[in-house]
C-alpha cells in the first residue's frame, strides 16, 4: 500500500507530529508512506522518515501556479500512488483535484483545525466556501481529529456521507515511560532544583495565544518567585514574546526552550501544570502528552471536551473570563496531589489515543478503499 501524506512541513507539533510517531507502525503493516512538502525546509522530522523508508517530495513552486500543478501531477502519475491523504486544510482541494486526474482511488481530505488563522473577510469566506465545495466533490473520504475540526474544513453535513469519520490523533505512550533525573533536566532547562513549572507546549504563533499566556503567568509569578514558566516550542512570534516577558520583574523566571523532542519527558518529570488558553484548535496533541504524564491542565473553552481521557485532569474556563478565574484554577491545580501515574498510562492504553489505536485506524481507512 504506496500512500502519499501532504503536509505543509515536517517540523514538529500538530499533525505532522503525530504522522511521525504512527509511521513506524504503518512499515511494519506493510505500508510505504511517502511525504510532500511545501517549499524547500528540511523539516526537523525529515532525517526521521527518510530513515524509516519514506521520500520526502519538495515542491518548489508557488502552489497556484501551473508549475505546482505540473509537478504535483508527474509525482502522482510517476509514483502509482494507491491513496493521497491531504493535511493542508482547504488547500487540499487542489491537491485532490489533481489526484483525481491521475486516477487516484483514495481522496483523502483530513480537517486538523478549527480555523486556517487567515482572518474573515469577505473574500475569505468567498474562498473557503468555494474550496469546501469543490473539496467535498473531489474527496472520497472526509476525516476529522474532532467534531468541530470537521464541520469548520467540510461544512455542516459533515458526518451525513459514506465515508466521514473522525480519526483522534494518538500519541506514543513508550515516551511516558521512562523516568529522568529531575535534577538534570531542570539543570538543562535551566530551571532551579525546587521550583513550581507552569508549563506550555505549542507553536509561537497567533492562535495559541501567547500573549494571554503571558498576562496570566504575570499574575501568578510577580507574587511568587517560586514559580516559573516554561514555553515549548517556536514560531514566528517568539521574538514578539521574548520582547513582552523582558518587560516584566519576573523575566528571570520565563524560559523559552524552543522546539525539543523530549516533550513528553519534561512533562513526566518537571511540569507541574499546564496552562493552554489557545483561540482555536482542533485536538491539541499537547493535552493529551499532558494527562498521559498526569500534570493537570487549564485550558480555554475553545477546545473541544474531546480532549478529555482522565476526566479531573483538565479544567475549562472562558477566554473572556476574569484573570481572576484562570489564576485561581492554576494555583488549585498546583495544589492537587499527585496521581499515579501508571493508571493514566492504562486509561490512554484503552482509550482512542493510543498511537497502536490510530495506525489501526489508518489502516483500515486505506484499505477499506481498495477492497
Amino acid at each position: 500500500m504506496r500512500v502519499l501524506q501532504v503536509v505543509g512541513g515536517l517540523n514538529r507539533g500538530g499533525a505532522e507530529a503525530w504522522l511521525q510517531a504512527a509511521l513506524p507502525a504503518a512499515v511494519q503493516n506493510g505500508s510505504k508512506w511517502d511525504f510532500l512538502v511545501h517549499g524547500g525546509e528540511i523539516g526537523e522530522y525529515e532525517a526521521d522518515v527518510r530513515r524509516l523508508g519514506s521520500d520526502v517530495i519538495h515542491i518548489l513552486d508557488n502552489r497556484w501556479t501551473p508549475g505546482y500543478r505540473r509537478e504535483l501531477g508527474h509525482v502522482l502519475k510517476m509514483r502509482k500512488y494507491d491513496a493521497v491523504h491531504s493535511h493542508v486544510s482547504f488547500f487540499s482541494r487542489y491537491i485532490l483535484n489533481v489526484a483525481e486526474g491521475c486516477h487516484i482511488p483514495i481522496r483523502i481530505a483530513h480537517a486538523h483545525g478549527t480555523d486556517d488563522a487567515r482572518g474573515n473577510s469577505m473574500v475569505r469566506r468567498a474562498y473557503r466556501l468555494l474550496m469546501r465545495t469543490l473539496m467535498n466533490h473531489y474527496a472520497t473520504k472526509r476525516i476529522a481529529c474532532a467534531r468541530v475540526a470537521g464541520q469548520f474544513l467540510f461544512g455542516d453535513d459533515w458526518g451525513c456521507r459514506n465515508g466521514d469519520r473522525i480519526l483522534y490523533c494518538g500519541i506514543d505512550l513508550t515516551q511516558f515511560r521512562p523516568l529522568r533525573e529531575s535534577t538534570e533536566l531542570r539543570r538543562d532547562l535551566g530551571l532551579p532544583k525546587t521550583c513550581r513549572v507552569l508549563a506550555h507546549v505549542g507553536r509561537f504563533f497567533a492562535p495559541k495565544n501567547h500573549r494571554f499566556v503571558v498576562r496570566i503567568a504575570a499574575e501568578i509569578l510577580e507574587s511568587d518567585p517560586n514559580t516559573h514558566l516554561l514555553l515549548l516550542g517556536d514560531g514566528p512570534l517568539r521574538k514578539e514574546i521574548e520582547d513582552l516577558s523582558e518587560m516584566f520583574t519576573f523575566r528571570d523566571q520565563v524560559h523559552f526552550c524552543g522546539n525539543r523532542g523530549d516533550v513528553p519527558t519534561i512533562l513526566r518529570n518537571v511540569a507541574d501544570v499546564m496552562i493552554f488558553p489557545s483561540l482555536n484548535e482542533g485536538l491539541p496533541l499537547a493535552l493529551l502528552e499532558a494527562q498521559a504524564a498526569s500534570v493537570p491542565s487549564v485550558v480555554a473553552s475553545t477546545i473541544s471536551t474531546e480532549v478529555v481521557v482522565i476526566p479531573g485532569l483538565i479544567r475549562f474556563i472562558d477566554l473572556d473570563a476574569p484573570l481572576t478565574s484562570w489564576t485561581e484554577a492554576i494555583r488549585d491545580a498546583f495544589g492537587q496531589p499527585p496521581r499515579d501515574r501508571s493508571l493514566a498510562l492504562r486509561a490512554f492504553e484503552q482509550s482512542a489515543f493510543d498511537i497502536r489505536h490510530s495506525v489501526g485506524s489508518l489502516m483500515d481507512l486505506y484499505g477499506h478503499g481498495r477492497r
